[in-house]
């Protein structure tokens, strides 16, 4: 299993600091927000700044991290238990229109995670609001950089408190994959693991539009904290900045949220056709797992008599696997492999 002590430990005192720098800037903020001076302006902008730095150098960081799980973590699989999983597959995958592809003993699965896994995720949510905090101080008038300088500070002091994306590190994805390198697991034990972990490798840590739908919705949500925030000072009174400020940032925001769920609802149908081709198939391959001990010791398999057709699937292979993405499976018109028996 492997393990980055080092980097890890220089992880958690980079989110530490951004946690001190966060109360820091929320001082600053509530400062200025009660009395603008010059100096609170100076100290908040000066601190978004070093923030968005420091913040930069813990995104390259955890990219660095999972670049270094890819290196280190392969499914490999014995010459023989690979051809005999292939065959599953390709028995799995026969008439369907989504399918999980067959194992390449030259180039076996690794993982190619997105930083906005788990934690990871609103280390770069929180840093985006800081980022767009930064930039819209030029058009923001005093108090409304004073409350921006305060909420980025709130954030960065949530963030080390509970969102730390290094300690733990991916803990989800840590404790899924650790069996894997359990030196007892025998080739039976190794072929239903690998059914596990491989499916949801394919479709959501490898899965394109992991690199795109969620980053487009992290950013339209911290577009939309700010208008909420200008929007407060609207209640005040006329406030031409302020509007100014918020129309802006909820075109931004609204347009990366609609591009970001267009995005999303075609894939998340073909990830949740995929589901539903695993689902199916799933009891079959594991009862066939824990039937042969070694695939070397026996002869193969023979190919099951009566297999249900597509349209009658059983419902539970809808709610087997990961969460569904109900827009894809509302929206959008479904194909005959995806009906269920009424």
């Amino acid at each position: 299993m492997p393990q980055y002590p080092g980097l890890l430990a220089a992880g958690h005192f980079l989110v530490a600091a951004l946690g001190l720098l966060g109360v820091l800037l929320a001082l600053a903020g509530a400062a200025g927000l009660a009395r603008p001076r010059p100096w609170t302006e100076s100290l908040a902008g000066r601190g978004l700044i070093l923030a968005a730095v420091l913040l930069a150098a813990g995104l390259f960081l955890i990219g660095w991290l999972h670049l270094r799980l890819y290196a280190d973590i392969a499914l490999t699989l014995p010459d023989d238990l690979a051809a005999w999983l292939n065959r599953m597959l390709a028995r799995a995958n026969q008439g369907r229109r989504y399918g999980l592809p067959l194992y390449d003993p030259a180039d076996p699965p690794r993982y190619l995670i997105p930083p906005w896994i788990e934690n990871g995720k609103y280390y770069f949510w929180f840093g985006s609001f800081v980022f767009l905090s930064m930039f819209c101080r030029r058009q923001a008038p005093a108090r409304l950089k004073a409350a921006l300088a305060l909420a980025s500070g709130a954030h960065l002091v949530l963030l080390a408190l509970f969102f730390d994306p290094f300690s733990p590190f991916l803990p989800r994805f840590m404790a899924e994959i650790r069996p894997w390198f359990d030196p007892a697991l025998d080739a039976a034990g190794r072929a239903e693991l690998f059914m596990r972990l491989y499916p949801r490798q394919i479709f959501y840590y490898n899965a394109s539009y992991m690199w795109l739908h969620p980053p487009l919705l992290f950013l339209s949500y911290a577009a939309v904290t700010v208008v909420f925030i200008a929007s407060l000072f609207m209640f005040a009174g006329r406030n031409t900045e302020a509007e100014r400020l918020a129309c802006g940032q909820s075109r931004l925001g609204f347009l990366l949220l609609t591009i970001g769920m267009l995005h999303g609802i075609p894939l998340g149908a073909r990830r949740l056709g995929a589901e539903l081709v695993v689902g199916s198939e799933d009891r079959k391959l594991h009862h066939d797992v824990g039937g042969v001990r070694h695939p070397a010791a026996h002869p193969p398999l023979p190919e099951p008599a009566h297999d249900a057709p597509p349209d009658r699937r059983p419902r539970g292979a809808l709610f087997r696997g990961h969460d569904l993405h109900l827009p894809g499976l509302l929206l959008l018109p479904r194909p005959a492999h995806l009906l269920t028996a009424s």
